[in-house]
């Protein structure tokens, strides 16, 4: 594949799905962050986050499913980035929160 049909699929793929700066996408934020109401690791109320449990890049056609998001602090979601890298998962998502979980 070449790096302009590359492109090209990007995106074809954010024009159904959504880019994170898309309506879509935002929404998708809002709803997660006040539906979970505190971080779903430390229980903290500050810096939230929406964290894609399948991942963003991975999973387009769940970008925007809000059963797909869950609210973290900033600080647990680097974290999990940094242990687990950018394809979250729900089997790593488990992991993480059994090992670094407060709440």
């Amino acid at each position: 594949m070449s790096e302009e049909d590359y492109i090209d699929d990007i995106e074809e793929v954010e024009k159904e799905y959504g880019d994170r700066d898309s309506p879509e996408y935002n929404a998708w934020r809002s709803e997660v962050i006040s539906r979970d109401k505190v971080c779903q690791c430390c229980g903290s109320k500050k810096y939230p986050v929406a964290h894609h449990i399948f991942g963003y890049e991975h999973y387009p056609k769940h970008r925007v499913d809000p059963n797909n998001g869950i609210r973290l602090c900033k600080w647990c979601h680097g974290k999990y980035h940094s242990h687990y890298g950018m394809n979250a998962n729900p089997k790593t998502f488990v992991k993480f929160i059994r090992r670094f979980g407060t709440r």
